[in-house]
């Protein structure tokens, strides 16, 4: 019997060079400078969302008389909720409308 994985490093070496050679003819200009910019806008905000949360839970502790683990806690995990809810909804709604919009409107 022929095993259909035998010649998968061929495949996936062909493959390689295959992107390979399409990214040397797309070349390196403006617009990959463009969207990495704006790639790392995105992945920023992210990151500022979860760093700011850590930020304020010590002023929201005193700002609101908490004490308990708790209620700290769940503050905290309530950006992470809203990233996983967020990821399903958007995520379809990407899949629909298209990721750009969906995109600008989230960020």
């Amino acid at each position: 019997s022929t095993n259909p994985y035998d010649n998968l490093d061929v495949d996936v070496v062909m493959l390689e060079k295959h992107v390979e050679s399409i990214i040397d003819n797309i070349g390196f200009g403006r617009f990959q400078v463009y969207l990495f910019f704006m790639a790392g806008i995105g992945w920023a905000s992210d990151v500022a969302e979860v760093y700011s949360t850590g930020l304020l839970i010590p002023v929201l502790k005193e700002e609101y008389n908490l004490e308990g683990n708790g209620e700290l806690g769940l503050i905290g995990s309530i950006v992470f909720v809203g990233m996983f809810i967020g990821s399903f909804l958007f995520g379809s709604l990407s899949d629909i409308f298209g990721r750009r919009p969906i995109f600008f409107i989230t960020s």
